[in-house]
């Protein structure tokens, strides 16, 4: 059920009605790879989020249907030798809008840029971490194309038995660049906006990890996202720009 408006050029006045209308779906697909070289150290990754989605409207009576076609490719690749682990993932985004009616307007929005990761392991429990990612975009409506680096670092440190307890200080969006800009996308309008975030602050956490496994099956989070070397939390939107699906735990 969606809105019907209509305006009268003599009054200026406007007529909301609602109508039942079939066409609006939506559909989405995820696809990741991993593998590994021939050198166990290294290791190619890549991901591809792409959804489609169908919306019908009314533009001052005349019915409106607006097609919005989502790409996210990225690849990766990375490189853990002993005691390191280093990734590199460009990625690239876009976003095509297009409407039946004529008089509505197409949209092309394009984002793009890419993540350097980097964690060393000292051999006495001590984690050091950091991530840096620069974005850009094109194609919003005016002032709303940004540019920014985002820096994300921690220092952590394992220890009792099976080193379950971790004790990490992380500092979030240390070059305070962050910006937030979203777009939505209707049958009857585009809306851009941009929404203020917490910049550059600082968390200190301690976590304790259970061991569920038998005796002797050690359960590593090494280069897990959201670990000492992760990328989870808060300052990265949940994960990275382009990222998904992760990298397995190292064996």
């Amino acid at each position: 059920i969606v809105s019907k408006t209509t305006f009268s050029p003599e009054t200026g006045g406007q007529v909301t009605t609602y109508t039942n209308v079939n066409g609006n779906w939506s559909s989405s697909l995820f696809s990741m790879l991993s593998l590994p070289f021939r050198n166990k150290n290294w290791q190619f990754n890549a991901n591809m989020h792409a959804s489609y989605n169908q919306n019908i409207g009314f533009n001052n009576g005349l019915r409106n249907r607006s097609n919005s076609l989502n790409l996210r490719p990225s690849i990766a690749i990375a490189f853990r030798p002993e005691a390191w682990e280093f990734e590199l993932r460009p990625y690239y985004g876009l976003q095509n809008t297009r409407n039946t009616l004529q008089s509505a307007v197409n949209r092309n929005v394009q984002d793009y840029g890419g993540s350097f990761y980097a964690v060393w392991y000292a051999p006495f429990g001590l984690v050091i971490n950091s991530d840096l990612t620069f974005s850009t975009t094109s194609g919003y409506s005016a002032g709303y194309d940004q540019k920014q680096w985002m820096w994300n670092a921690s220092i952590s440190y394992q220890f009792l038995k099976g080193r379950e307890a971790t004790v990490m200080l992380r500092g979030y969006d240390l070059l305070q660049q962050r910006k937030n800009i979203s777009r939505s996308v209707t049958a009857n309008y585009i809306d851009d906006s941009s929404y203020n975030s917490l910049t550059r602050y600082f968390m200190l956490s301690f976590s304790y990890r259970f061991n569920t496994f038998g005796k002797g099956s050690k359960n590593s989070n090494r280069g897990e996202f959201g670990g000492p070397g992760g990328f989870g939390g808060p300052g990265h939107g949940g994960g990275r720009p382009g990222g998904g699906g992760g990298r397995p735990p190292r064996r």
